[in-house]
This record gives C-alpha cells, structure tokens and sequence, in this order.
C-alpha cells in the first residue's frame, strides 16, 4: 500500500509542474539577448537587468544593471557587434573595448578580451560549441598564479552558469518570464 501511496505522489509531482518550470524554447537567436526589460535573477538581492541604452562612438550599447549581495551594484555597457562578439565599453571611456565572448569563434580558438597584457586582460579559449550552446575559459594571469572562470550562452536565454554557485531562478526574454 505505501508503494502506491509513493507512486502516486511522484505522479502528482511530476505533473503538477507548470510549464513555467520546463526548459522553454525561446524565440531569439542571440546568444545573450538584449532588450530593455530583459533580466537574470537569482532573488531580490542579485540580478542583473538591462535598463537602457546609449550610444557609445556611434555604437549602441545596452546598459545592464547589477545588484550583488543586495548592496554592492555594477553596471555594463555590452552589445554584440557585426562579427558576432559580446563586447563592452563604458561613456566615460569611449576608447575602451573589452571583448567577453565570440559567439562565431571555432572551439580551441583563443582571444584576448582587451589585448594589452594588463591585470584585467584575460586569455579566453572557446571549449565548447554547439547549435544552442557556447562555453568560455577565462584565464587571468596574476602575481605567477592563474585563475579560470567558466562562462556559458545559451541560445534565446543568454548567461549559463552558476554565479557565485548559484543559478537563476527567473529569467525574462523580450517579456516571457521562465523559472527555473
């Protein structure tokens, strides 16, 4: 009898999920998409969201808003160019350019995200590439030690990956929310 009753729970579980809760099947191609409104959130106290956009030496760039921890915020100017590269800048240094992925780079390939050898000039190599999936080696090279950071896109939802061992519960994509 306690079989039946486990059984059935399961199936109660099971299909009692809403398909808010399913892996979606979104509609934009982008590998990290981008539209005022669009946000990765972990909980109240960490998330990012885009907030506007500006144009940057004729370039427009969307402004994502960050809140880590519930008190320490970051912003980042980001689009992705003609070539397909996730790049940055920030208004108040317009020559600055700093490349986080390239989305059409073949799996090995590796770049440099500024390419001035500076503490904030990581080595990136592509490792793995699919239809739906990008995955990013970050190496950073500092005082004769090397630190790695893995980072994922996942086609239509953007950012993949455990931010500080947490993933995103919520995302929104061009107004459809998916939990998680």
């Amino acid at each position: 009898m306690k079989r039946i009753y486990i059984v059935f729970g399961l199936l109660m579980i099971l299909f009692s999920c809403s398909n808010d809760n399913d892996w979606p099947i979104p509609q934009d191609e982008s590998f990290l998409p981008m539209q005022i409104g669009n946000y990765w959130k972990i909980d109240d106290d960490n998330f990012t969201e885009i907030t506007d956009t500006l144009r940057i030496q004729g370039e427009v760039y969307y402004k994502f808003y960050s809140l880590i921890g519930g008190d320490a915020i970051g912003i980042d100017y980001l689009r992705i160019d003609d070539e397909q590269n996730l790049v940055g800048s920030n208004p108040d240094y317009p020559n600055f350019r700093y490349t986080h992925a390239k989305f059409d780079a073949s799996v090995g390939e590796t770049f440099w995200t500024m390419g001035n050898q500076s503490i904030n000039d990581f080595k990136v190599t592509l490792t793995e590439k699919n239809d739906n999936l990008r995955t990013f080696e970050h190496h950073r090279f500092y005082q004769n030690h090397e630190e790695k950071l893995f980072i994922s896109y996942t086609r239509g939802l953007g950012w993949n990956f455990n931010y500080y061992l947490r993933d995103f519960k919520e995302i929104k994509i061009n107004g459809v929310v998916y939990r998680f």
